[in-house]
């Protein structure tokens, strides 16, 4: 009996970890990586010495924010539970949020006010930037969590199944020793 459970409550934790980790993998290709290049483009722009090399520039951060928007909208929070939701949440507001202010620093860039722009870039833009990724880690964290709550409830689980078969090894064994006991005597 505590091998079955103990190996059940194992392959839940396992299944648990692995979609978390999987979680990590797919936000990281999917979201954190093209954010980071994203975050670099606008610099670029901003900072590109002539028109045709921004206007390449902008082409990309136009093609990876379009990338960003897609998984993100297409990312599932479909656990149930509220707090991933509301990290996730809190991660798409942030991140509309960033995309004006990176949009405007770009439309800055491109009209030629440089100074302003690269203020915007450096400023305004790195502190949604940072806002974003932090909300990017909350949202994380939740998930982590999630899976340690499965691995604290299997040990639980296990803890109690192997004090059960403990109790039941001891009366096992202390109705054998009664019968010997009684046989013996008899």
């Amino acid at each position: 009996v505590y091998g079955l459970s103990k190996t059940r409550s194992t392959f839940r934790w396992v299944k648990n970890v692995y979609k978390t980790a999987e979680d990590f993998r797919a936000a990281s290709k999917e979201i954190s990586n093209p954010l980071n290049e994203l975050r670099q483009l606008s610099l670029s722009i901003v900072l590109a010495p002539n028109p045709r090399l921004q206007q390449e520039l902008v082409q990309r951060q136009q093609s990876l924010t379009e990338e960003i928007d897609r998984n993100l909208k297409s990312w599932r929070v479909d656990s149930g539970d509220e707090a991933e939701s509301r990290a996730f949440q809190a991660l798409l507001t942030e991140w509309e949020r960033y995309r004006q202010i990176k949009d405007l620093t770009v439309a800055k860039a491109l009209e030629r006010y440089r100074e302003e722009a690269f203020i915007n870039a450096t400023g305004a833009e790195q502190g949604q930037f940072d806002a974003v990724t932090s909300r990017l880690g909350e949202w994380m964290a939740v998930e982590i969590a999630q899976a340690d709550q499965v691995y604290q409830d299997a040990n639980a689980q296990n803890a109690r199944v192997f004090t059960v078969s403990l109790v039941v090894i001891a009366l096992l064994t202390l109705a054998v020793f009664v019968v010997d006991l009684a046989r013996f005597s008899a």
